[in-house]
């Protein structure tokens, strides 16, 4: 359901996606969440994950973040418009503009870019 779909960013191997964010919501408000959280609409707030969670954020090719990220694993396949914290490990995989400030470990980019 939230793999490796035609038009939309794949999931990280070994990790779930326990709540999906769909393309036709907008949230306008923080949004906490623990596990993994698959992003296809649009947010205009900070995402964080619990504290000492392992969770994993998944922004797909129409996904859009306007706010900061506190994850621990952050991949970016859409538009991320703020600050990502606390990553140990991000994938991006821009196919849209991005405006992004971080602090996290490594960053993997995709070939070519």
């Amino acid at each position: 359901m939230f793999g490796n779909d035609k038009g939309r960013g794949s999931k990280p191997s070994g990790s779930s996606m326990d709540t999906l964010i769909g393309p036709h919501v907008v949230i306008r408000g923080d949004v906490h969440f623990s596990g993994g959280l698959y992003i296809e609409g649009k947010v205009h707030g900070s995402v964080v994950a619990d504290d000492d969670s392992d969770a994993v954020l998944t922004v797909s090719e129409n996904g859009v973040i306007e706010g900061e990220v506190r994850a621990p694993v952050v991949v970016v396949s859409g538009q991320l418009l703020g600050d990502v914290t606390r990553a140990s490990a991000s994938s991006w995989r821009p196919r849209r503009a991005w405006r992004a400030t971080s602090t996290t470990a490594w960053w993997k980019w995709p070939p070519g870019r």
